[in-house]
């Protein structure tokens, strides 16, 4: 007998052996091995369809279609991201993208740019609103047959990569040449940063972005030098974002050691989060506004500040979305964002509105509960939903945040939908194209001067009023000259000062923000 037949019994039996060990460590349950067979029975049906399918199939677009169809089966925001959509995607996330820092559009046949961002590398090349973007890199980008997409791949690129600008400066009628390199560029979160009295603080935040933090330091400092005793914390329809940067600005704001927020994950297990740090400012008075658009993130910052007894929300009821997501690539390019807990306040009320009846419903419900005033009445909500901050005040859950002060919306479907039409960006078009116009006119203005003197005339309004083409639209516009004025000069101020400008000349008609200043007056 050779060696090989007597080692071969023994390597069988070690194999039993090794095998009956490691089963027993799996010891699969009837479930995982289902599932198991559930992946599988997928996997065949992709391969059966990609050999043998008559016609042919893209098994790409099956699996897309797939992943979307289970993902509608869940709550209403988890979602999927395609390979293709995911860069699109990202930039929305993180609120950056890498470019030149400009928004423009086409105008007469050319690139026209509306806004040189703030400290983006355009800026700090030279380039100015009102310039015209000629060529890049040698490439001609007027005319009317270069479709946006094309510009936009042609002005973005990679991180430090150059980029050669002909470019037409219109104010001193000349031709420029202005190298760019591309960078990082920052999407501005914290938009408005101004008083509203001679003591009331007022920052708007748009979203919370991976530099919103920054920017709220950046923001404080410049209220600091004014003295301000109250702050004004602006988040109407501001959809969330970067929960941590949400919870850095918590701690500028609430004492050291206080509970910011919670979540519970589906087995129950609960994770507290409390201010780590010694807050910045210490305002004895914090107004936050909502309204139905404000989610996420927004609406942990606001049930931090109102739980705490640390400032008062004004407004209307927030969104309601109080879910903890996390991102999971799938290997291929794409992602999902699936949710794995819920958000809490630190009195125990859960975010998140019931969503049970489906998204088609969850979602309408979202856009049309602010034109039903009676389903914020707090003697509708049921006790189980009343909560008791520390100082003995009524708070209410049932998902997002209830305002101390609720400043109904009173206007009229066809207000509503006059304000939809004017937040399409033509009004920003002719402030643009106003300005550019009649340069000399505006150079008498500072900004001061501007917001608290200038007036629009009727041959203006008039003037926007065929430049929109409003009187094919089936509203009665004589009744809304007021707001059309108010909402030209707004974007002449955009255009001329910044979005903070904008913000300041809106705050004149602003319910919401008048409402805050009649309560400081009664504070004080």
């Amino acid at each position: 007998m050779n060696r090989r037949k007597i080692l071969l019994p023994i390597f069988f039996a070690l194999a039993i052996v090794f095998g009956v060990f490691i089963g027993s460590r799996l010891n699969f349950t009837k479930s995982q091995v289902a599932y198991r067979s559930t992946h599988q029975k997928l996997y065949r049906l992709l391969d059966i369809l990609d050999r043998e399918y008559l016609e042919g199939v893209n098994t790409d677009s099956i699996v897309d279609l797939t992943v979307q169809s289970i993902l509608s089966t869940l709550d209403p925001h988890s979602t999927y991201v395609s390979a293709g959509d995911y860069s699109e995607a990202s930039e929305g996330i993180h609120g950056s993208f890498h470019g030149i820092g400009i928004r423009f559009y086409t105008y007469k046949d050319t690139i026209a740019i509306t806004e040189v961002l703030p400290n983006g590398p355009a800026e700090k090349a030279g380039m100015k609103n009102g310039d015209r973007i000629l060529s890049a890199d040698g490439i001609p980008l007027y005319g009317d047959t270069i479709a946006r997409d094309s510009i936009v791949g042609l002005l973005r690129g990679e991180a430090n990569s150059k980029v050669l600008l002909d470019v037409y400066r219109k104010s001193e009628d000349q031709e420029l040449q202005i190298e760019v390199q591309r960078t990082r560029v920052p999407i501005q979160s914290v938009t408005a940063t101004y008083t509203l009295e001679e003591d009331i603080g007022f920052i708007k935040i748009e979203q919370f972005t991976e530099d919103t933090h920054k920017e709220f330091r950046e923001a404080l400092d410049t209220l600091e030098k004014h003295a301000v005793k109250s702050l004004v914390l602006d988040l109407r329809d501001n959809a969330g974002g970067y929960v941590e940067q949400a919870k850095r600005i918590m701690e500028d704001l609430i004492p050291k050691g206080t509970l910011l927020y919670s979540t519970k994950d589906r087995s129950g297990n609960e994770k507290k989060f409390y201010a780590k740090k010694d807050r910045k400012k210490n305002f004895p008075r914090m107004y936050v506004l909502l309204n139905e658009n404000s989610a996420s993130a927004s609406e942990m910052l606001a049930g931090a500040i109102q739980d705490n007894d640390l400032g008062t929300i004004v407004g209307r009821r927030s969104f309601g979305k109080g879910l903890v997501q996390v991102e999971r690539p799938l290997g291929d390019g794409s992602a999902v964002w699936i949710t794995i807990a819920q958000y809490y306040t630190p009195t125990g009320r859960s975010i998140q509105r019931p969503y049970d009846s489906g998204r088609e419903a969850y979602f309408a419900h979202a856009n049309s509960q602010y034109l039903d005033a009676a389903n914020e009445d707090p003697d509708n909500i049921p006790d189980s939903l009343r909560f008791e901050t520390p100082s003995g005040k009524i708070v209410y859950g049932g998902g997002g945040i209830y305002p101390d002060i609720y400043v109904p919306n009173l206007e009229s479907k066809q207000e509503i939908s006059m304000h939809s039409i004017l937040r399409h960006g033509f009004m920003l078009f002719f402030a643009f194209e106003y300005i550019d116009e009649h340069p000399d006119f505006f150079k008498g203005y500072s900004k001061e001067q501007f917001i608290e003197g200038y007036e629009v005339t009727d041959m203006l309004l008039n003037r926007f009023m065929e430049y929109a083409r409003l009187d094919l639209v089936d509203v009665r516009w004589d009744k809304y000259h007021e707001e059309l004025s108010l909402m030209i000069k707004a974007n002449l101020a955009r255009q001329l000062y910044g979005k903070s400008a904008f913000y300041r000349v809106l705050s004149e008609k602003d319910e919401v923000i008048q409402k805050v200043i009649q309560l400081e007056q009664i504070a004080r």
